[in-house]
């Protein structure tokens, strides 16, 4: 005694089938056209009994059998309900925030498609999409191993389980140019003991009127602990140019000279906001200055959202987030995990990417693993996470 029942979908869809009103124990079964089974509920005694799939469009077949003894001319009901569903609309408002090496794009989200975004992708000038890992469900995303002074394009697109959506207005931008004023703390949520002084810069109106004020200055990169490169354009008629950092309205420094337009200064102090001044000098003089705040360069924060992803034998993998990089591309992380029982944690092991495989984890224990973020100015603290199974 078995019933088949067959209907039909165009586009994607989630698929319910329920069966219900059952006079008797009766199982339900969906095949589609090939005959292959995509879905069952086989509930004791007469619950109701219901299918809910992700379909493609096609002919679905729902197959009614009892379970043991049928009850002859016994009516029960057989319900099927679709919602269509699609890939992801386009993202929109794309906007980038130059880091070092990176880019932050802040977005509005799209609409689903009647399933949930689980994961976008980036293109950069136009190149392979590329999925974020670990997954970005929602805005912010980073974009990392960028060029800093090399301008490119970026483009956004959202993925769920249908598929990936188009792509979002490209938007440029380049990496590591200063933090745009006002300079806010680069991480809320990781409070900054050293101050951040009003770095006021002294008027310098110059000597030699006719020589223009050096232009497109920035921090070029942050190369050690305590270290910033600054970079500026030439200006015409110049034959060397002069450069201080001001801490507050002091100089760090005097007047520094130098033929190029690229200038370096040591003995900075992590976070601390501080000015930049440049002019170029003639036979004649000097130009105005010209001037730019910025953020000195940091340890990283902390990781975010650690998670053990994958568990098998006596390994562990884990994934998490790079928090705020401190303005210097993180370069590194460190794993390490504790012995079964113990406080006592094993040696660290360096990975260089957001995933890391740790070995020697016992079933049912009481071990925790560490993770640490590194760049060049230091590293951050650590984030320690249960994995124990």
């Amino acid at each position: 005694d078995r019933d088949y029942w067959s209907f039909t979908t165009t586009g994607t869809n989630d698929v319910r089938v329920a069966l219900s009103q059952l006079p008797a124990d009766y199982d339900l079964y969906l095949y589609n056209g090939n005959g292959t089974e995509v879905g069952r509920s086989t509930r004791d005694g007469g619950a109701d009994d219901v299918v809910s799939v992700f379909l493609p469009a096609g002919r679905y077949i729902a197959l009614v059998k009892p379970y043991g003894t049928p009850v002859p001319d016994r009516a029960y009901d057989l319900a099927v309900t679709t919602t269509p569903v699609s890939a992801p609309g386009a993202p929109t408002g794309l906007r980038a925030t130059p880091g070092s090496g990176s880019a932050q794009l802040d977005f509005t989200a799209p609409s689903d498609g009647g399933a949930a975004i689980q994961n976008y992708q980036v293109s950069v000038d136009g190149s392979a999409w590329k999925t974020f890992r670990p997954a970005v469900t929602a805005s912010p995303a980073v974009v990392t191993g960028l060029v800093d002074g090399d301008a490119v394009s970026l483009r956004l697109r959202a993925v769920n389980r249908v598929g990936a959506g188009p792509a979002s207005d490209p938007v440029v931008v380049t990496p590591g140019l200063p933090m745009p004023q006002p300079i806010p703390d680069p991480d809320p949520a990781d409070p900054t003991p050293t101050p951040t002084p009003d770095p006021s810069v002294p008027d310098d109106p110059g000597t030699d009127p006719a020589l223009a004020a050096p232009t497109g200055l920035t921090v070029a990169s942050y190369p050690a602990r305590g270290s910033a490169i600054f970079r500026w354009n030439a200006v015409s008629g110049a034959t060397s140019y002069e450069f201080r950092v001001m801490n507050g309205g002091t100089p760090v420094e005097d007047w520094q000279t130098v033929t190029g337009t690229t200038g370096r200064q040591d003995g900075l102090a992590p976070r601390r906001v501080y000015g930049l001044q440049v002019r170029a000098v003639s036979d004649s003089g000097v130009s105005a200055s010209a001037t730019i705040r910025f953020r000195m360069a940091c340890a990283p924060s902390k990781v975010k959202r650690p998670d053990v992803v994958q568990a098998r034998g006596n390994k562990v993998t884990l994934e998490w987030e790079t928090g705020y990089d401190g303005g210097a591309p993180v370069t590194a992380f460190r794993v390490r995990v504790s012995d079964p029982g113990s406080n006592d944690f094993r040696r660290w092991q360096t990975v260089r990417r957001n995933r890391a495989v740790v070995p020697g984890v016992r079933s049912g224990s009481d071990q925790r693993a560490q993770i640490v973020a590194v760049n060049n100015q230091g590293e951050s603290d650590a984030v320690s996470i249960s994995v124990g199974r």
